[in-house]
């Protein structure tokens, strides 16, 4: 229905969230997936305003494998996700302990252990 009459599914809300981030941080799974199969595809390199892509909040919210491979099939960029390279999914994972999800996105291209985030720090620190 909002699709019909004209919603910008990129919008962003006062925080710079998406509601792809909104269907990411709630673990919902049908969402995510309608989104992602929507026409227009959603911009999953959009972050909020704390730097954060969709990818991101995968692995701030939890060790959701399920939901970081779909983010990632989808087109999600694993790397670092902003010029002040504040966090990646990486660091992200790494911090939480969700060892699933570390494995998963250091198979992925442009994924740099060695990457520092604001704090120049690595995943590893």
């Amino acid at each position: 229905l909002l699709k019909q009459n004209g919603a910008d599914i990129n919008e962003q809300d006062g925080t710079g969230r998406t509601a792809m981030h909104l269907a990411v941080a709630s673990h919902d799974d049908a969402i995510q997936s309608f989104l992602i199969e929507s026409r227009p595809k959603p911009d999953l390199s959009l972050a909020d305003y704390n730097g954060s892509t969709a990818a991101v909040h995968t692995g701030a919210g939890g060790n959701k494998v399920e939901n970081l491979h779909r983010l990632l099939e989808a087109g999600a960029f694993a790397g670092p996700n902003n010029s002040d390279l504040r966090s990646s999914p990486l660091h992200s994972s790494a911090s939480r302990g969700h060892m699933e999800s570390v494995k998963m996105l250091l198979k992925q291209p442009g994924v740099d252990i060695n990457a520092t985030d604001g704090k120049n720090r690595t995943a590893s620190h």
